[in-house]
């Protein structure tokens, strides 16, 4: 009646990326880490972030400077088979440094 449960993915270079971002910030405990006690801490925090229900088109913070979107696996690649019972969570980082006092307007584009 409900049917299966969506198994959820994440690309290691997604992970890759998560990484370096967290290294960078002036204070990270996965920087002192070997990195695939990093890997494995970021992937506990991804786990523990995500909302108990999701479906294709939820975003949710991660962690700091990181977010995650639900998408069909192969999402983008128009030759790349359904995922089936798969769900990716795609992430994005945004940099740490922005500059508050420059910025554009969208209202006027």
């Amino acid at each position: 009646m409900f049917g299966k449960p969506k198994k959820f993915v994440v690309s290691t270079s997604d992970l890759d990326a998560a990484m370096a971002h967290l290294n960078s910030l002036p204070m990270s405990i996965t920087a002192e880490m070997p990195e695939i006690w990093g890997r494995q801490q970021i992937l506990t925090w991804l786990s523990e972030s995500m909302p108990k229900t999701l479906k294709i088109g939820d975003h949710f913070e991660v962690l700091t400077g990181v977010w995650g979107h639900v998408v069909p696996v192969g999402f983008g690649y128009s030759d790349y088979p359904s995922g089936g019972d798969r769900l990716l969570v795609v992430l994005s980082i945004r940099h740490h440094n922005t500059d508050l006092d420059n910025m554009c307007d969208l209202n006027t584009v």
